[in-house]
């Protein structure tokens, strides 16, 4: 469903726009603000697309850090696995900043057990590899904005669904009665949480790393 067509329907739902109408531009306009905002929030909440969750990074001997996918959503999550000389995935330890300080020697090598997913865009390895091999990043893609004629880039059973949180959101500036929001808000947040347990992609296991 493009999002225009999207905007047309959130619309229709509060009364603004009849069938075979044309959308005032100022109307469709604050819809489609309203429908980007949603993404962005989508995004921010953790909301990982089954489409496109993993990147795959090789590393050789002595790479300290692999870069972290573009596409992640900064506020998002970053787990990994590494690939064994057996082909399994094994669930990598995960620092967090704090911990990542009080690492005390950063250049010992071995064979990586852990990353630090760091802000400056890198997983930081440890310890730093001594063979060359190749992990996987899981991590939360950032749902982008929405393009004039083309749909969002979410499953495509999230058009009728983005309708009614549009919808929600302009109830206050198109004046509709509360009655008439809080039933905008049960169906947005019913569809909208049937389709994050649907959609939402499940990550390895991982361990934190407390040092």
């Amino acid at each position: 469903m493009l999002r225009e067509e999207i905007a047309d329907g959130a619309l229709e739902l509060v009364g603004v726009l009849a069938a075979g109408e044309t959308a005032a531009a100022a109307d469709r306009a604050l819809c489609l603000r309203k429908l980007d905002a949603i993404l962005a929030e989508l995004s921010t909440e953790g909301a990982m697309f089954s489409r496109q969750v993993s990147e795959t990074r090789n590393y050789a001997i002595g790479d300290a850090y692999v870069l972290l996918p573009t596409s992640r959503e900064p506020a998002g999550s970053v787990t990994g696995t590494r690939l064994d000389d057996n082909g399994n995935d094994i669930p990598l330890g995960l620092y967090d900043e704090a911990n990542w300080r009080l690492v005390p020697d950063k250049t010992a090598t071995g064979t990586p057990a852990s990353i630090y997913p760091a802000p400056d865009g890198r997983a930081y390895l440890y310890p730093v590899p001594d063979a060359a091999g190749s992990l996987t990043i899981y991590f939360t893609k950032k749902v982008p904005a929405s393009e004039a004629s083309r749909a969002p880039s979410l499953p495509d059973a999230w058009g009728l669904a983005l309708q009614y949180g549009i919808a929600l959101e302009v109830s206050v500036p198109f004046a509709l009665a509360v009655e008439e929001q809080l039933n905008l808000e049960r169906i947005w947040n019913r569809k909208r949480e049937t389709l994050l347990a649907r959609d939402v992609a499940p990550v390895p296991p991982t361990i934190e790393v407390d040092d």
